[in-house]
């Protein structure tokens, strides 16, 4: 009958909308909590910043791919007018990480790249770079000396903490997502 289609139709749009929104969470984890913070402590500076500038543009565009479908499954099940109580906090937690995210891919991640690229070339200029973690001290205060590396450093940390700052609220807007959600779990 029609209205048995119907319901095997917001059925299999449910399980689209679970599926997307959990590889996207599970991927902001992964990416954010581990493996970058593993990567930084171990692999020599310029290979962690060689790679993330590989890594990043696809993370964010495939984010902001699998929020885009959590959203617009969220709205087909969930059309504005019944956005009350529950409904309405998992749009705006849902809405608030998929914003997040698009300001990293569009915005942030770009520049992150641009500027650690251009610091990377004075660095490897004093022979910095070739370990893991942070630059030497002595060099990082030799490089500060120089005004145009020093403003890089500067617009560089910026931007980084943004980046930073906007996944880890996007990584908790993500959980409130998920936990509005389980209240409409009944069985699993």
């Amino acid at each position: 009958t029609f209205s048995m289609k119907m319901a095997d139709i917001f059925g299999l749009l449910r399980m689209v909308h679970i599926v997307s929104f959990a590889a996207f969470f599970g991927m902001s984890i992964w990416v954010g909590l581990i493996s970058g913070p593993v990567m930084f402590k171990n692999l020599a500076r310029h290979t962690f910043g060689s790679l993330q500038s590989k890594l990043f543009p696809i993370y964010f565009r495939l984010s902001t791919l699998l929020l885009s479908v959590a959203m617009v499954t969220f709205y087909v099940d969930h059309p504005y007018s019944q956005w009350r109580g529950m409904i309405k906090w998992q749009a705006v937690f849902l809405v608030i990480t998929f914003l997040l995210m698009l300001a990293n891919q569009l915005y942030i991640s770009g520049a992150i790249i641009d500027t650690r690229f251009k610091k990377l070339r004075f660095e490897k200029q004093e022979g910095a770079g070739a370990v893991p973690g942070s630059v030497d001290a002595e060099v990082d205060k030799r490089l500060s000396n120089n005004p145009e590396y020093a403003a890089l450093k500067r617009r560089h940390g910026m931007l980084h903490g943004a980046s930073v700052l906007a996944e880890l609220v996007a990584i908790v807007t993500s959980f409130l997502y998920l936990c509005c959600l389980s209240t409409n779990l009944w069985t699993i």
